[in-house]
C-alpha cells in the first residue's frame, strides 16, 4: 500500500474535523438536548477515521523505514487537537 506525505496529511486533516464534529456538534445534542444518535454515529465514525489514520501512519514509516522515535511522534500527534498541523513537522525533521 503506497501512502503519500500529502494524502496521510489529507487523511489526518479529515479525521481532525470528525473530531471537532463529534465535540461542537454531537456532544451538544447528547448532553443538551438529550439526543445520544449523533454521538453513536459520529463517535463510530470518527473511531473508524482515527485507527485508518493510525494504520496510514504505521504503512508511511514502514514504507519510509522511519525510526520508532519518529513514528512514536507522528503516532503521537494523533492524539494532539489540531495534531495535523505537526504532521508534516514530524516526517521532515
Amino acid at each position: 500500500m503506497k501512502i503519500s506525505l500529502p494524502r496521510l496529511h489529507l487523511f489526518s486533516y479529515i479525521e481532525g474535523l470528525s473530531f471537532l464534529f463529534l465535540l461542537c456538534f454531537a456532544m451538544p445534542l447528547k448532553y443538551i438536548w438529550g439526543i445520544p444518535l449523533a454521538v453513536k454515529i459520529l463517535g463510530m465514525v470518527h473511531g473508524v477515521l482515527f485507527l485508518f489514520l493510525v494504520g496510514s501512519i504505521l504503512f508511511y514509516c514502514r514504507e519510509k523505514r522511519y525510526s520508532f522515535g519518529k513514528l512514536f511522534l507522528a503516532l503521537l500527534t494523533t492524539t494532539l487537537p489540531f495534531g495535523w498541523k505537526y504532521l508534516d513537522d514530524v516526517f521532515e525533521s
